[in-house]
């Protein structure tokens, strides 16, 4: 997955078991940059892409902005359904991969 921001030449590769980190210095970009993020959440179109393999995604549905940290409001019905899926999703492929080793095991 990436991020770009054409207005900033910015496009960082996203992973699921890395955390990207990048400072924005000047203050004007920086609320530009995260405005057009939260103003895509609410629905409109932005600058900001978020893509997978090389095909842009609809933030609504595949990004959260947090902008508080602390204190953080875990009960947040739509980001415990998020990551409840995330959890589903990471457990099942574990566990397929667990059975085609001991399919395969048993096999040979």
């Amino acid at each position: 997955m990436m991020i770009a921001y054409p207005e900033a030449d910015i496009c960082l590769e996203i992973s699921e078991d890395k955390i990207p980190t990048f400072v924005i210095e000047n203050q004007h970009m920086f609320y530009n940059m995260i405005s057009d993020i939260r103003s895509q959440l609410d629905g409109n179109k932005g600058e900001v892409v978020l893509s997978e393999d090389h095909i842009p995604l609809d933030m609504r549905k595949t990004a959260d902005l947090l902008t508080q940290f602390v204190p953080f409001t875990v009960n947040q019905k739509e980001l415990i359904t998020k990551l409840y899926a995330a959890l589903k999703k990471k457990c099942i492929s574990t566990l397929r991969k667990y059975t085609d080793i001991s399919v395969s095991i048993f096999i040979s």
